[in-house]
């Protein structure tokens, strides 16, 4: 959750001042032992301070001098948002050993850097192989366990997608039995873009989720694939019990939604 950290972190990348750069490049080294895990929220400012500068020596400390203890929360999205400046990252950050939840970093930069247009895609594919057995190991665990722990689902569903190719596929096809049904939903949009079949079954688990109904309804509508949805979820009162849902849920998800009626003009 929002701790001191992301407080004290705001307030200091706020002002953008290059002497925080080198204050961390000066003291970086001395956290060691228990102060380890202190060594994040370092990084983090410096992924917060958006100049050529501050990345290079962002870059040097993770690849160089990774923290040997913590958790890199919230540091994908601080280095996501400083845009194009996250490309200074590869591919180098792919051709060493990292942690699992580094891997994790990468695999959300890399994909978001790839949507930007800022890595190309024939860039990434010298590491496929290391990334889909990064995926696979990271959904073993997420199955296994029944956790969303050290994994970044949609990213890593959505680079699989990117390549586009049968080992990725057949990935995908094994995500398909994940527990999470946000996680399923995202899979079975990937595969069907990419002109993948998916067993009627998996496609039904998704239409009758009411949260789910009305968005899916309208992927395949805009993919030409209505034929897919189930006809038995394709009413009007079926659709409009979604919209509602989706509504409703914003306070709290409704236990029950009764229809009364209809109404004709």
């Amino acid at each position: 959750g929002y701790c001191t950290h992301d407080v004290l972190i705001e307030v200091v990348t706020a002002f953008q001042d290059e002497s925080t750069v080198s204050f961390i490049q000066q003291h970086y080294a001395s956290l060691t032992g228990e102060k380890e895990r202190l060594k994040y929220p370092l990084l983090r400012t410096l992924a917060g301070i958006k100049t050529e500068a501050a990345y290079a020596v962002l870059k040097k400390l993770l690849l160089q001098q990774p923290p040997g203890g913590g958790t890199p929360t919230g540091l994908a999205t601080a280095i996501v948002s400083s845009g194009k400046l996250s490309r200074v990252f590869f591919p180098e950050a792919l051709e060493q050993k990292n942690s699992e939840a580094m891997d994790d970093v990468w695999t959300i930069v890399a994909n978001n850097l790839a949507d930007s247009g800022w890595l190309q895609l024939q860039e990434l594919v010298p590491y496929k192989e290391v990334l889909r057995a990064q995926a696979a190991a990271r959904f073993e665990t997420h199955r296994s366990t029944r956790s969303n722990a050290a994994w970044a689902p949609y990213s890593t569903i959505y680079l699989l997608g990117k390549f586009n190719d049968a080992p990725s596929h057949a990935l995908l096809q094994q995500m398909l039995k994940s527990h999470e049904l946000n996680v399923v939903r995202e899979v079975v949009e990937v595969l069907l873009k990419n002109g993948q079949a998916v067993d009627a079954k998996t496609i039904e688990k998704v239409a009758a989720d009411r949260y789910y109904r009305l968005g899916f309804y309208s992927f395949l509508k805009e993919e030409g694939k209505l034929a897919l949805f189930p006809t038995k979820y394709a009413t009007q009162q079926s659709l409009t019990e979604s919209e509602l849902f989706i509504y409703a849920s914003d306070d709290e998800e409704p236990s029950k939604i009764t229809f009364i009626g209809e109404r004709t003009g």
